[in-house]
């Protein structure tokens, strides 16, 4: 019985990258290894955090509660950090609609990779200097989705 973890984080791509507002925004599977690998815009998946319920595993099913980090990235050029963070909370609440419009649709990308819910979604936001000539501001969020293998 395998995890539906890398479903749901290849469900989570596939819908983002159909969104419209996010056509231009580079998303990854993981995030940048080195600066230059930074684009001005992106959202990448991270960490997972497992809580499975194992007592169903004598069922022959297991329900999945986990915790996915997704991060939205943006820099821009000059000095306006109101301007950055103001995108990148635009850019988060496009992966927010997105995820919801996906898990209420039928046929779901979320629920053919077996997620049946997600709860809810803890962020922080950071606005700071990216480089001497860029702001940049990022949404580090803690998505909680409940999954079940048959």
């Amino acid at each position: 019985m395998a995890t539906a973890i890398p479903a749901c984080k290849r469900a989570v791509l596939t819908i983002l990258a159909a969104r419209e507002a996010l056509a231009d925004v580079t998303l990854t599977w993981s995030g940048p290894t080195k600066d230059e690998d930074f684009q001005d815009e992106m959202v990448f998946l991270g960490d997972t955090e497992d809580n499975s319920d194992w007592a169903e595993l004598g069922t022959g099913r297991r329900t999945e509660d986990f915790l996915l980090d997704i991060t939205v990235w943006v820099e821009q050029w000059g000095d306006d950090p109101q301007a950055a963070e103001e995108r990148v909370h635009a850019l988060w609440d496009e992966v927010e609609d997105a995820l919801r419009d996906d898990i209420r649709a039928t046929p779901s990308t979320l629920r053919t990779a077996g997620v049946f819910t997600f709860n809810r979604a803890t962020r922080r936001t950071t606005t700071g200097p990216a480089t001497p000539e860029k702001w940049g501001a990022r949404v580090e969020a803690r998505v909680q989705f409940q999954a079940r293998n048959v």
